[in-house]
């Protein structure tokens, strides 16, 4: 991985060769063509800057536009990966090299979520009946009618958050990204660094407080307003789910125990997803606690 990074920082043009075709391989595998693509291109605007990074992503996206118009898929391909992976993932690494901070770096990828489920907001209705006629459709190849019936209710219950859903999952992959990309350069200008840096991550009490406005307006019903408020808390539940894994991270450092709980718990995280209420919660009492503490005064 070093030298691959070193090849993708080494000149421009190799930048734009080897994110080319990473971003053209990552097509293959749809479930990772966000992080493959978006990892390199982070750790590039990271290390060269923000008037760098967009130069690369500029000439990408016109290779990339070109691959899609002889591959028949069209020049939008170009324009859909700028949109929905580079400029976000550029603007976050531009927070985390300016400020030096992985708080701030995860706070933007939050805002760029709330950003996307306010610009779905007019056509909320149209996408839910969309992905619940899809999932339809597949369900009624698979299921007995029974089954059907009981997977129809969690649907009814899902589909009024499929906006806030959709930007969690972006806002995930743009989070792992940034912070692979932040892995990946430190392994290569500052080995050690980056855990220095991650185990100190704490977001502001301040987005607790917002977080518990957003779930007493999810309750009240306001109409719009309420379903709003639901889907911009979908996500800032996945921001206090980080801050809970970065606090369980630094428990088993400062503790020196064993590795296995974290596999535990990313095992939980994946097979058992309702446990990221509880490391919501963990993330939101470690951000309370490092909140409250004072710096020593100066002697």
């Amino acid at each position: 991985m070093k030298l691959l990074g070193q090849y993708l920082l080494a000149e421009k043009y190799k930048s734009v060769a080897m994110l080319s075709l990473l971003t053209v391989m990552s097509l293959l595998i749809p479930p990772l063509t966000y992080i493959i693509s978006a990892t390199p291109f982070a750790l590039i605007t990271l290390r060269k800057g923000g008037k760098y990074g967009l130069q690369v992503m500029i000439y990408t996206l016109l290779a990339i536009s070109i691959f899609g118009y002889f591959s028949r898929i069209g020049f939008g391909l170009g324009a859909t990966l700028s949109t929905s992976i580079w400029i976000p993932v550029w603007l976050c690494s531009i927070i985390l090299r300016v400020s030096e901070s992985q708080a701030l770096s995860i706070m933007g990828a939050g805002g760029i979520g709330i950003l996307f489920v306010l610009a779905l907001a007019p056509f909320n209705e149209d996408i839910s009946q969309w992905w619940q006629s899809s999932i339809n459709a597949f369900l009624e190849k698979s299921l007995s009618t029974a089954e059907l019936a009981d997977v129809q209710t969690i649907l009814d219950t899902i589909m009024p958050l499929i906006s806030g859903i959709i930007a969690a999952g972006i806002v995930i992959s743009l989070v792992v990204s940034i912070l692979l990309a932040r892995a990946w350069q430190s392994a290569i200008f500052n080995p050690g660094g980056f855990w220095q840096e991650f185990y100190q991550l704490s977001l502001p009490r301040q987005l607790t407080f917002f977080s518990l406005a957003m779930m007493v307006l999810s309750f009240v019903g306001l109409g719009s307003l309420s379903w709003l408020a639901q889907n911009i808390l979908v996500i800032l539940i996945i921001l206090h789910v980080v801050q809970g894994i970065v606090a369980v991270h630094r428990i088993v450092q400062q503790r020196s125990l064993s590795r296995t709980w974290l596999i535990v718990m990313y095992s939980f995280l994946i097979f058992m997803p309702q446990m990221a209420l509880f490391i919501a919660f963990l993330g939101i009492a470690d951000s309370l606690k490092k909140s409250n503490k004072t710096p020593p005064a100066d002697s």
